[in-house]
């Protein structure tokens, strides 16, 4: 019964999170950019039939939430960009030949990481099967067996399908509209795709004919800008830009133009069935949850205070360098025991990893580089180098 709550209540965590993220970042304008960036005209991949995320014909008729996410992020970045339109697999194949700098509708997936770099996710999402109203011969994962099940070309739900050993009756389709239609004229058994925007997508087109069942489709589809593997300045450019599109509101303005009309009226139904419930849980929570936070800030204020305290002496004591890298905006904290060992005053050595890449010397740099870029996307479990 509090599955609705439940459900609502873990979104409203993870926007909680992303927000406290963004606080903790570095707030500095972005006025100026990286000499990497500066005077380049990016290559921006997007699909031409992945609505509500991007759609449109030609590069002056794209629309989508992702589109708006990108142009706004470009607008208070100051970044150059020309869009290229295609199918998501020749986008794929163009991104890996390098024509392509940033794919704005790509999922995360563990092939796809390695050969991109990932933004923190635009949006997460659930995927799951939608069917005829009434079609009772599906209602859990084994009645798939054998069935025609419709996938979009190039979508990690393909690969999910794949992965189940359903292939044989698989079908691709160019679009989800396109499969959509197919399932509500009464041809194929299932359709398999991203749920909050199909079932937009469902109500866009009046498909009332069609549902979704609940059945476990695995991990959510994480949703993110992709640069090439190594973009290391691009990729901080585009978190950095995300996260001040989030603090500004103007995230919050574009999901509430492709999906919150949807949203709300499901939030709605929801609430007046469970009203009680939810109110129940709530504050069972929240008065739970500020007696630990009372209990708890001034022995986590004390504690953090004694570990500044220690962690200086050590630093002292030991006589150590100390240098601190946030990856996400480029910048570098060096104390001043750090740039003296290398024969420099703190106020020599700008604090940008840049300054750092610069003391490499340059026959060692593929090697540190290939080990940054390992431990970078996951594949090592830490970065070190010595000479």
């Amino acid at each position: 019964m509090l599955k609705p709550f439940v459900h609502y209540w873990l979104k409203f965590s993870r926007l909680l999170l992303i927000i406290g993220l963004c606080i903790g970042l570095n707030g500095q304008a972005m006025a100026d950019l990286p000499s990497a960036l500066a005077g380049k005209t990016l290559v921006v991949g997007s699909e031409s039939d992945y609505a509500p995320f991007s759609f449109g014909e030609s590069p002056a008729k794209l629309q989508g939430f992702n589109v708006d996410l990108w142009q706004a992020l470009a607008l208070q970045s100051q970044l150059n960009y020309r869009f290229r339109v295609a199918p998501l697999p020749q986008l794929l194949e163009e991104f890996k030949q390098g024509q392509i700098d940033v794919l704005i509708n790509c999922a995360q997936s563990e092939e796809r990481h390695r050969y991109a770099d990932f933004s923190v996710p635009v949006m997460v999402v659930k995927n799951a099967f939608f069917v005829r109203k009434g079609q009772s011969a599906i209602q859990a994962e084994a009645d798939l067996t054998g069935k025609a099940i419709i996938v979009r070309e190039g979508a990690l739900t393909r690969d999910y399908v794949i992965a189940k050993g359903w292939q044989k009756h698989m079908v691709v389709v160019k679009s989800i509209q396109e499969g959509l239609k197919l399932l509500a004229s009464g041809k194929y058994d299932a359709l398999l795709a991203a749920k909050l925007p199909t079932l937009k997508l469902i109500a866009e087109l009046k498909l009332a004919s069609l549902e979704a069942i609940d059945i476990d489709t695995g991990e959510p589809m994480r949703l993110s800008f992709a640069v090439p593997e190594g973009k290391v300045e691009l990729l901080a450019e585009i978190n950095q830009g995300l996260s001040l599109l989030k603090t500004t509101g103007t995230y919050d303005k574009a999901f509430d133009k492709w999906f919150s009309v949807y949203q709300e009226q499901e939030f709605w139904f929801y609430l007046r069935h469970y009203a009680a419930p939810i109110a129940l849980a709530l504050v069972i929570f929240f008065a739970y949850f500020y007696y630990q936070w009372l209990a708890l800030h001034k022995a986590a204020h004390q504690k953090i205070a004694d570990y500044q305290r220690r962690t200086q002496l050590a630093l002292e004591g030991a006589d150590l360098g100390l240098w601190d890298w946030q990856v996400m905006t480029g910048k570098v904290f060096f104390n001043e025991r750090w740039c003296t060992m290398l024969g420099y005053a703190l106020t020599e050595i700008e604090p940008h990893v840049s300054s750092w890449k610069n003391l490499v010397h340059p026959e060692d740099w593929a090697v540190i580089n290939r080990a940054l870029q390992q431990h970078l996307a996951g594949k090592a479990p830490a970065y070190e180098q010595c000479r």
